[in-house]
């Protein structure tokens, strides 16, 4: 790592931090939502998958970034993966938390209606390409910049073109989804506020 004792134990200790968080609010949400239905158990999921993301990240960082080898290798693309994953999980959370699929179609459905196909289809793209393409270099090759082995256009490598413009389609279009469920629960009024702080309280 930097070789400094307080900064790696520090940077070691915010990322087994985080570990223990995410892998906490995935198993708390999965053990205790009454209701089980579809996007609780993708926002559990979701929750689990960055917790799987910090387990490889804790791993590289225990290990030390000059170690390299398969089993160096395999933490990089298992970490990758979850990078790939986690902003498409969130999205559809955030559309099914909108009611993006209820009945009758709302507006959010008509305004979205051709961004999650195309958002989806990105996502697939990057998973794609991550396990068949392998466009990422190898975690040797990372530490020392060499990013000749991925397929690259101009000599910037595919995943860095599309993975951009990726995250931020899946963060647009998840705030514009909140922004409808804020809206939709402003005129509901308090009353659902009141009826989850209750729910809350024990907890």
């Amino acid at each position: 790592m930097s070789g400094t004792l307080v900064l790696d134990w520090a940077v070691l200790a915010v990322s087994l931090y985080n570990t223990i968080l995410l892998l906490w609010l995935g198993l708390t949400v999965l053990l205790n939502a009454k209701r089980k239905s579809w996007g609780v158990w993708l926002a559990g999921g979701g929750l689990l998958l960055g917790a799987a993301f910090f387990i490889s990240h804790t791993a590289i960082l225990g290990r030390g970034l000059q170690a390299v080898g398969r089993g160096m290798n395999f933490w990089w693309h298992v970490g990758m993966g979850a990078v790939i994953v986690s902003p498409l999980l969130w999205y559809v959370v955030m559309l099914w938390y909108a009611g993006y699929w209820d009945s009758p179609p709302s507006s959010l459905r008509r305004r979205q209606r051709s961004w999650f196909p195309l958002t989806a289809s990105l996502s697939i793209l990057l998973v794609g390409m991550l396990l068949f393409v392998y466009p990422l270099p190898s975690f040797g090759q990372v530490t020392t910049l060499d990013l000749s082995a991925a397929p690259s256009i101009a000599e910037i490598p595919v995943l860095l073109l599309v993975y951009p413009g990726y995250i931020l389609l899946c963060i647009g279009l998840s705030l514009d989804a909140l922004r409808q469920t804020a809206s939709r629960y402003a005129a509901a009024g308090r009353e659902i506020d009141d009826r989850a702080r209750r729910r809350a309280r024990p907890w």
